[in-house]
């Protein structure tokens, strides 16, 4: 439905959307044309909006990471941090398993992104044991990757090495 997309096609599509019923579809359409979007703020705010009318937990959760996201692009790192812990919060009471591990490594990320490795470490090795638990190898990589790349920030060379050759197998 939202492949690449004009200006035109975006509008028309997010009005479409607005007037339909609130549903957990419409939120979920309404966050995949954000992402189609160029992150246009409304459309995400939008599908906040319907998922805190209809109380779609995962909705919101999805909604606040995205916007975290978002925050963490822009710099702002002290928004994206507490949007994203918000958006943990949310999804923790879903079994939208990748959802929250996406979270954990977007709080590792953004943690990384301040220098607060201790932190950072923490959601890392929490989205590395989820992802292990479920064997998803796409989320184990990324957490491994997000360790390795922290063990480089403190200069800790061996253990990020150890880290990324695990990335590699």
């Amino acid at each position: 439905l939202f492949y690449s997309q004009s200006k035109t096609n975006i509008d028309s599509l997010f009005t479409t959307l607005k007037v339909k019923p609130n549903t957990p579809k419409k939120v979920e359409d309404l966050i995949n044309l954000y992402r189609k979007s160029n992150k246009r703020e409304k459309i995400l705010s939008e599908a906040l909006t319907v998922a805190q009318k209809i109380y779609y937990i995962k909705g919101i959760g999805k909604c606040y990471d995205r916007m975290g996201y978002a925050a963490r692009k822009s710099y702002n790192f002290r928004n994206a941090i507490v949007l994203h812990k918000r958006a943990l919060t949310y999804l923790t009471k879903t079994t939208d398993t990748l959802a929250i591990i996406k979270c954990l490594n977007n709080l590792g990320v953004t943690y990384r992104k301040v220098n607060l490795e201790k932190e950072a470490f923490d959601f890392y090795f929490q989205a590395l044991d989820v992802s292990e638990k479920i064997k998803h190898a796409k989320s184990i990589a990324i957490a491994l990757n997000g360790i390795g790349n922290v063990f480089i920030d403190t200069e800790e060379y061996e253990k990020a090495l150890h880290y990324f050759n695990r990335v590699y197998n």
